[in-house]
């Protein structure tokens, strides 16, 4: 069944090369020699600027605090079963630095869709939806959009998506169970799961705002693990190494870890995402100028997660999954069969925004796999084997994320962006994924960020095979 809404979902906007990110400002007066940076964080942006500076010959030090790298890419072995429990594509090939560093190193990546084999299960009336209503399903999303600025117009800049949603629903006069599955499709599946933030707290003004790269979905061959080893060649990269304090004078920078190490340099790009620059976690001195400091604050993380079950045998019809349940306000969005992508018969469900907050604060791994099962055995009319092996995901209380990825509520803007991509003086800088508008969410958006503070760092000319062009 071809399904338009996961389409739409993971597809991105297309659009041309955007290169906005990778060019720095240039600094005023003279700038302080740039003799030793260390890198905060060996998340793709920070491997990237690492790379890009160490080709040019700098020196380099990555301080990583989990002890492997990649930070939000993370490719787990599940019981056999290969499986992504961070990145998972490359949204958008045509004009990407992820793309084009991967062709260099002779990483294939195929194209991936979620639209093969799919059903819809309504978990309220427990029963499958039938084409008419799948045709509702997608009319509603392919409406929104289109009419998603006069939406905005109406409501004005400091409405919620919630909120926009019950707006849109009312004015279209759909009730009963078509109202229903509209409702389900654009909150839970296109933002609270595609936009990781819960949907009474994301802007409906900034809304799938930003620039997308052609070319859809793409999944590297080998698992993401492969690009984050690619790029970390040659790099001297420091594990367990959990940041504390971050100090700039006139004379360099000072990193101290928890363990009381001090790590000395002339630079420091600091990479961490948003939500470990808003716990507080680490404390710079001097402290961030207010501007910066009111960024961070007002941008958020998403939540987004993943439970994955791997069983002894596929006991399920094969194909794409796709599952709504409205009965659990939330409740495993759509769960896909990667028996095809991984050999072995596993089952992967996704949840976000709201319920990924309220589920992982109330359950234990277990119970929520319990949860999903039962789901499943729904589904399928039957009793169900136990899984051999399971995986769930715990991005928002990682202490490293404390979430999945930024996104953008109300009350915080574009400008938020711009303002956290700013250095603070000459030698402290940042970097990453919720530094770049334009890309944020993204794996290619964090390695853009990363060139751009290699510039600012004075790379003229990018050394790294691929990158040439960036």
């Amino acid at each position: 069944m071809q399904f338009l809404i996961l389409m739409l979902l993971l597809a991105g906007c297309e659009e041309s090369r955007d290169d906005s990110d990778t060019t720095a400002p240039s600094p005023e007066g003279e700038p302080a020699p740039v003799e030793h940076v260390l890198v905060v964080g060996a998340g793709m942006a920070g491997l990237t600027a690492a790379r890009a500076l160490h080709e040019d010959g700098v020196n380099v030090t990555v301080l990583e605090a989990r002890d492997r790298l990649g930070g939000r890419v993370w490719t787990e072995d599940v019981g056999g079963a290969s499986i992504e429990l961070g990145a998972w594509f490359f949204h958008g090939v045509q004009g990407s630095p992820l793309s084009d560093f991967s062709d260099a190193q002779g990483i294939a990546y195929a194209p991936y869709s979620l639209l093969s084999t799919g059903m819809v299960w309504d978990e309220a009336s427990a029963s499958r939806v039938n084409p008419f209503e799948t045709g509702v399903m997608e009319t509603a999303l392919v409406r929104f959009l289109r009419e998603l600025d006069e939406l905005r117009a109406e409501l004005g800049d400091s409405a919620d998506t919630h909120s926009g949603i019950g707006v849109w629903l009312d004015q279209q006069g759909w009730e009963g169970r078509d109202r229903r599955l509209a409702q389900y499709t654009i909150e839970q599946v296109m933002v609270e799961v595609g936009g990781a933030g819960p949907s009474d707290n994301t802007s409906l003004e900034w809304l799938f705002e930003g620039v997308g790269l052609s070319g859809g979905d793409h999944v590297p061959v080998g698992g993401f693990e492969t690009v984050v080893d690619a790029m970390a060649q040659g790099l001297t990269i420091e594990l367990e190494q959990v940041v504390e304090r971050v100090k700039v004078n006139d004379d360099g920078v000072e990193v101290v870890t928890t363990t009381g190490e001090i790590w000395s340099g002339s630079h420091v790009l600091v990479t961490v995402p948003v939500g470990v620059l808003k716990s507080g976690a680490i404390v710079f001195e001097p402290p961030l100028p207010e501007e910066k400091a009111a960024a961070i604050e007002r941008l958020d993380m998403g939540n987004v997660e993943r439970v994955v079950v791997r069983f002894e045998e596929q006991w399920w019809s094969p194909g794409d999954l796709l599952f709504v349940s409205e009965a659990q306000d939330g409740r495993f969005p759509f769960v896909v069969d990667f028996t095809a992508d991984t050999g072995v018969p596993t089952l992967v469900a996704f949840y976000g925004g709201r319920y990924a907050r309220a589920l992982q604060a109330t359950q234990s791994d277990e119970e929520i796999v319990a949860d999903l099962v039962g789901l499943l055995e729904q589904v399928h009319g039957g009793p169900a084997p136990s899984p051999i092996a399971h995986k769930v995901t715990h991005w928002s209380t990682d202490p490293y994320a404390l979430g999945s990825y930024s996104y953008i509520p109300v009350g915080a803007s574009s400008e938020d962006f711009g303002l956290l991509a700013e250095p603070v003086g000459e030698r402290l800088l940042f970097a990453g994924e919720a530094t770049s508008f334009d890309h944020y969410q993204t794996v290619h958006g964090a390695m853009f960020t990363g060139l751009r503070e290699a510039r600012r760092l004075g790379v003229t000319q990018t050394r790294v095979p691929g990158l040439e062009e960036w």
